[in-house]
């Protein structure tokens, strides 16, 4: 999922105690068909949640819990992974 644009929904799925309902539906395409709309919203009811709940919950995390990895070589921001 985190494919779907952000590291910041794996935490979300870990703070909502979700993992398991993930790993239930990694069978098959659902994954990767979630990623997809996370990656482009479309005018769906799916898309509507993704922009209304999903997007302004990542931006928020991003905002207040920012990962970096300041040990490399070089600074990498991982807030828009």
């Amino acid at each position: 999922l985190a494919e779907g644009g952000t590291v910041y929904l794996l935490l979300i799925i870990a703070g909502l105690d979700l993992h398991w309902s993930v790993a239930k539906a990694s069978h098959g395409r659902v994954l990767w068909e979630v990623a997809k709309l996370l990656r482009a919203p479309d005018d769906s009811f799916s898309g509507y949640l993704i922009r209304s709940n999903i997007i302004p919950s990542v931006a928020y995390l991003r905002a207040r819990l920012p990962i970096l990895l300041p040990g490399l070589p070089t600074k990498i921001d991982c807030s828009n992974l």
